[in-house]
């Protein structure tokens, strides 16, 4: 029996140590492979191999039209056609191991023929709760050789150039750096790239630059003085700011530590107060810090100093605030200032602590973009400060801890105050109808000991816990700080010698047991999701997720972190001389914990600054493994299995057609092809990449917006069918070296993804939705089940999902659990609905109201983790997910041109177009209804749809000929030609007797939307003169909106104004008299033109002896004998010649006898002498 015990023990002695060889060699050779990764760089456009130290926007951008003009490239276009321009910047992507270059492996990824992708995303907000749609451009490496000492050494040292874009609003340009399957593996590298805005880069291009805060120093300077003041606030919302400062109250010095490059790199400060001598803040001589407090802003740094607060504005392109300190008027002194935890508010407060004279008050000062901050007491309404909200207490002190802002209530504020023996958790609601104080809790300023549950203790108010102190043992709280979580929610933490929490914003606390350290917190640090982080007096760094409950895990000492050192996780000082210490520890972009790090050496006082990233996932990993194992080393089962911790193998979140509730526009830009032998891009082909990337991001902004209900607006697509035609001759001419410059770029490669086609359904949350007015976003969850081992059994009743919601009046949440035998499997249907309760309307993009929604999988914190390409081991099972509600951004209301000339063709037989048609304006006929048709276009998605909702329109303009000087009515035209109440001449009536809001402005909807011209005399259009000989023309300048009419369909107050021509106007009475009269006129002249002519015809023609001309000789007639009768012979012939005929006129000739002359008995046949006719050739038969 003993035998067989002794050999059951062996055996699990021999397993445990197998295991933990196995896991420990598995390690090593994990960290004992080269790590490598991409570094990214900046360089200049003018020399793309040169480091450039700082990142401008206010550099300009540079012309590339007469570099274009004198370079053919295949596919790209005249640059006639457009102003090419390029980024003065350019991304510089070399690969680094074990972090130094590496040529030999950036040759193997060039080798390949895999180029790397890097993903710049832009994303813009201000502090009046406004965004814009997400931007997110895909650009394919240009590989270049940098090896410019040795020409013959090709592809020595390779790297590959991007160009920086610049995007108005955006100070800190997240961009993500991966590479396909290269036969090496590179790990993809995250980074962030911050604008500078506090440098003036001399013009000359130089690196050499001067701060406008103040002059640089040595680290050597300050070295000590740094390290006494720690920790030091990093933030509050880091992520955001493209200028991180830190350092304030370092002893007896004003310097500050600052940093450009997302924490890359530090430099030393000594900040330049234009009024230092000023002692404001104190009487005594400075022997203290100079700087009390600093706190960073997206657009400016707050310097609380001795002399004041002063604000110094970032140098931005679109800054409009002058350079350097700005001292903040009135003076006034500051103990301390708060910023809201949260990135994602509807507005933006300052919440800030008075000293010396203005002890005991408190100010608060809104943020707003190009305005210096003005700080108001907060009082109620009777005048009292905070203080006075105690006076109805037994308190006879106050003492003002901290204070903080609400994320969920416009100016709300909470504070902590402290009495004789007691803590008061204070709010102050600053809108209306009333601003008022109110004591939320008190409790005692002592906690009661916990008496071994390990639960969390709830605290009692003041009375009750008086009333309980019965022999146990009380522990003071010295509470020295209150703030929300860092996402919108009533999340409250106190903290100082303990951490108390709270899930409604105060009205209920407890005391978080996990914490089981005596040392105050000095320092407290939120993700953007359910994290957050906290060190102490003793440099203890503490984990925490706060979902349904409160986990809480101690990082630095443990024994996870112990062995995640030991196995090379991280790296420590190998210099004895030098010692390291934590000056502060935050939350990067991607939610990682980060801790700064100075080290000194002892000898030579060199003081060094990096960045050191803390794995809380592969630390609490490391510790759940060794806590296992511990517990498999006690179990006397026999059983050898370690159980897993997280009750689910797979958590897969399914989104399908996301891209009209991300905002998120991706656009995909490729190199162009070089046909040099080497297939390396030189600085005319970079050039070449710049100008088309600025084309692409040109056509995003500034295209003019058409709707269609077939086609998609994408201006990028519809470029690309211009490129088309010529491609193959252009593709045939590059590829045959035909090309003097041997760069082409290819159309088909430039284009804009759209979710419903180029995207497939993706597993990745996104950040935040945007919710319109009752919209929902449907989405589902995956959870497959753990098997237990051994006996291959799982519980899906244990399979659950928890979903929080931060404001349940506005978002509605409700789900739909499916349970799937067969695989072993659970699906949640997720809706999140608007409920419509938001009561506004606002512009798209502006005064949106954030509300957080929280899914935690039960059991799932501090159990379960996941790998991601970027930030490595995560934990898992807890997501957070910000819903912006109102109006989102990238919606706009467009005039349907062609749906409106569809919907007159369906109405009119025919449709009467302009005689002179304008292709810019369309061209419409007064005597017809005017029915609009309007489409809702997104921007995100390149789609429209008809806007069915209600909407106002009026004519705001017009114009005679000219429609760009139109002339604008002010709002007394406006009222008197628009409103239907008879006031005025209007110029308009509706068409639907429907249309009628309150009997005098109407309102219309698609389905009775037609309006009659109605140029009233005294109108503008009622006196226009014709263009002769067409009628009369006018341009109308109309403006539609939804503002007041429209609230109950949408949050979203859309407002467009576009121009038509309408012709065939009716004739003004000057037109009309002037008419007639020329009318009247002309056919006067007619008529007497007509009269004179007939006249003038019946008139007999008077007889005039013509005058002989000498040079003509009448020819005399013949007569032949034959003819003359024989009684004739005796008689005497007269030949008469009729005067007036010239020779060749003689008509006719007369001979008369005597006697015989007027004897009408003789016949003209009866006479013997004819005479011929002669007729010249030139005479007509009229003559005749």
């Amino acid at each position: 029996m003993a035998t067989a015990i002794l050999s059951s023990c062996l055996i699990k002695m021999s397993w445990s140590m197998t295991l933990t060889f196995v896991a420990i060699a598995s390690l090593l050779m994990d960290y004992t492979l080269a790590v490598c990764q991409w570094q990214v760089e900046v360089a200049r456009q003018d020399k793309p191999f040169t480091r450039s130290a700082f990142v401008q926007d206010r550099q300009p951008l540079v012309s590339m039209s007469e570099f274009l003009s004198n370079i053919s490239v295949a596919n790209m276009g005249s640059s006639d056609a457009m102003d090419y321009l390029s980024y003065p910047y350019l991304l510089y992507l070399q690969v680094y191991c074990n972090g130094y270059p590496s040529p030999s492996v950036g040759r193997t990824v060039a080798a390949s023929g895999i180029n790397p992708t890097v993903t710049l995303t832009y994303s813009e907000q201000s502090f009046e709760g406004s965004c814009s749609n997400v931007l997110e451009y895909t650009l394919r490496g240009a590989l270049v050789s940098t090896n410019d000492s040795n020409p013959l050494a090709v592809l020595s040292n390779p790297a590959w150039l991007v160009p920086l874009l610049f995007n108005s609003h955006t100070r800190s340009i997240p961009i993500c750096v991966r590479t396909g399957s290269t036969g090496y593996d590179v790990e993809p590298k995250r980074h962030t790239i911050s604008l500078d805005g506090f440098h003036e880069v001399h013009p000359n291009g130089s690196q050499d630059s001067t701060s406008v805060l103040g002059t640089k120093v040595p680290m050597e300077n300050i070295s000590r003085k740094l390290l006494a003041g720690r920790p030091y606030q990093v933030g509050p919302i880091a992520s955001s700011t493209p200028t991180n400062v830190f350092g304030a109250g370092i002893p007896d010095s004003s310097a500050v530590i600052l940093s450009n490059d997302d924490l890359m790199s530090f430099e030393a400060l000594q900040i330049s107060l234009p009024d230092e001598d000023d002692n404001l803040c104190t009487s005594l001589p400075v022997s203290g810090p100079l700087i009390k407090h600093v706190l960073t802003l997206p657009d400016r740094i707050l310097f609380s100093t001795i002399s004041g607060l002063y604000e110094a504005f970032g140098q931005y392109q679109d800054t409009t605030m002058p350079a350097g300190m700005l001292r903040n008027t009135p003076a006034r002194c500051y103990e301390w200032m708060m910023a809201p935890t949260q990135s994602r508010t509807a507005e933006v407060y300052i919440l800030a602590l008075g000293k010396s004279d203005d002890k005991q008050k408190v100010f608060a000062a809104r943020v707003q973009s190009g305005m210096m901050l003005d700080f108001q007491e907060l009082l109620d309404d009777s005048g009292g400060g905070v203080c006075s909200v105690l006076n109805q207490t037994e308190s006879t002190s106050c003492e003002i801890v901290s204070g903080t802002v609400s994320g969920t209530k416009d100016q709300e504020f909470l504070l902590l105050l402290k009495g004789d023996s007691s803590y008061y958790i204070v709010t102050y609601n600053g809108g209306t109808p009333s601003r008022q104080w109110t004591v939320l809790r008190n409790f005692s300023s002592s906690q009661l000991a916990n008496e071994g549950t390990g639960d969390n203790e709830v605290i009692l108010n003041a009375v009750e816990q008086a009333e309980s102190l019965v022999d146990r043992e009380t522990i003071p709280l010295h509470l020295r700080g209150v703030t929300f979580s860092g996402i919108i929610s009533s999340q409250l933490f106190l903290w100082g010698r303990k951490l108390l929490y709270s899930p409604n914003a105060g009205e209920c606390l407890q005391v978080i047991s996990e914490y089981t350290s005596d040392s105050n917190i000095t320092l407290l640090t939120f993700t953007h999701g359910t994290g957050f982080a906290f060190m102490n007096e003793q440099h203890e760094v503490w984990y925490g997720v706060a979902a349904e409950t409160v986990v809480l895990k101690l990082l630095r000492p443990s024994s996870g972190y112990s062995l995640y050192s030991f196995l090379g996780g991280q790296i420590t000082p190998s210099d004895f001389h030098e010692e390291e210490q934590t000056l502060g520890i935050f939350f990067d972009a991607d939610n990682q914990l980060q801790e700064i790090i100075a080290t000194v050496n002892n000898s030579t006082e060199k003081l060094t600054i990096i960045k050191r990233g803390l794995e809380v996932a592969d630390i609490i990993e490391h510790e759940e493994w060794l806590l296992r194992k511990e517990e498999l080393r006690q179990d006397d089962t026999g059983s050898f299995e370690m159980p897993p911790p997280c009750p689910f193998e797979v958590l897969r979140f399914e989104f399908t057609n996301i891209q009209p509730y991300s905002r998120l526009k991706q656009y995909k830009l490729e190199a162009p092809y070089v046909s040099f032998n080497d297939r390396l891009h030189t600085a005319e082909s970079l050039k070449v990449y710049q100008a088309i990337v600025h084309v692409m991001k040109s056509l995003d902004e500034n295209a003019p917006l058409e709707v269609n209900e077939l086609t998609r607006f994408d201006p990028v697509n519809a470029w690309r069918q211009s490129k088309l035609p010529l491609m193959p001759y252009n593709d045939y001419i590059f590829r045959n070296h035909l090309l003097e410059s041997q760069i082409a770029i290819s159309p088909l490669e430039y284009l804009k993804l759209n979710d419903d086609i180029d995207v497939e359904a993706t597993s990745v949350m996104p950040e935040e939705i945007f919710l319109d007015r009752c919209e929902t976003f449907r989405f589902a969850v995956y959870l497959t089940a753990t098997i237990a081992q051994g006996n291959g059994t799982s519980s899906l009743d244990d399979l659950r999902l928890s979903v929080l919601v931060s404001d349940n009046n506005l978002l509605q949440v409700s789900t739909n659990r499916e349970v799937f035998h067969l695989n072993n499997s659970v699906k949640y249907q997720v809706d999140l609905a608007d409920r419509g309760n938001l009561g506004s309307q606002s512009v798209p993009g502006v005064g949106l109201r954030p509300v957080s929604v929280t899914f935690n999988v039960w059991n799932s914190p501090f159990n379960c983790f996941t790998h991601d390409v970027y930030s490595g081991n995560q934990l898992q099972g807890t997501k957070s997910l910000s819903v912006q509600l109102g109006c989102p951004s990238g919606r706009h209301l467009v005039f349907d041109v062609d749906g409106t000339f569809q919907q007159l063709r369906t109405s009119y037989a025919s449709i009467y177009d302009c005689p002179i048609p304008d292709p810019k304006y369309p061209c419409f006929y007064y005597k017809q209804e005017f029915s609009p048709v309007f489409r809702l276009l997104d921007l995100a998605t390149g789609r429209s749809s008809l806007f069915t909702g209600q909407y106002s329109m009026i004519v705001i303009g017009g114009s005679v000929d000219n429609p760009t000087n139109a002339e604008y009515f002010n709002n007394q035209q406006i009222a008197q030609y628009n409103v239907q109440n008879g006031s005025g001449p209007i110029i308009w009536k509706p068409a639907d007797v429907r249309s009628h809001g309150n009997g005098s402005v109407p309102i219309f909807t698609h389905e009775y939307s037609g309006i009659l011209w109605n140029c009233e005399q005294g109108s503008p259009c009622s006196s226009v003169p014709m263009n002769f000989p067409w009628p009369p023309e006018y341009y109308f300048v109309i403006q539609v909106t939804n503002r007041d009419v429209d609230s109950d369909s949408t949050y979203c107050e859309y407002t467009t104004q576009f121009t038509i021509k309408v012709h065939g106007l009716e004739l003004s009475k000057n037109d009309l008299v002037i008419i007639v009269g020329w009318s009247l006129g002309i056919s006067l002249l007619i008529i007497l033109i007509f009269v004179c002519c007939n006249r003038a015809k019946r008139r007999p023609k008077r007889k005039t002896r013509p005058r002989r001309k000498r040079s003509r000789v009448a020819p005399m007639p013949t007569i032949r004998e034959s003819e003359l009768s024989d009684d004739s012979e005796t008689d005497e012939e007269v030949l008469n010649i009729e005067e007036g005929f010239g020779l060749g006129d003689i008509s006719r000739v007369n001979v008369n006898r005597p006697g015989v002359l007027n004897d009408p008995s003789r016949s003209s046949h009866q006479s013997n002498l004819q005479v011929p006719t002669i007729i010249p050739r030139h005479v007509t038969s009229e003559r005749l």
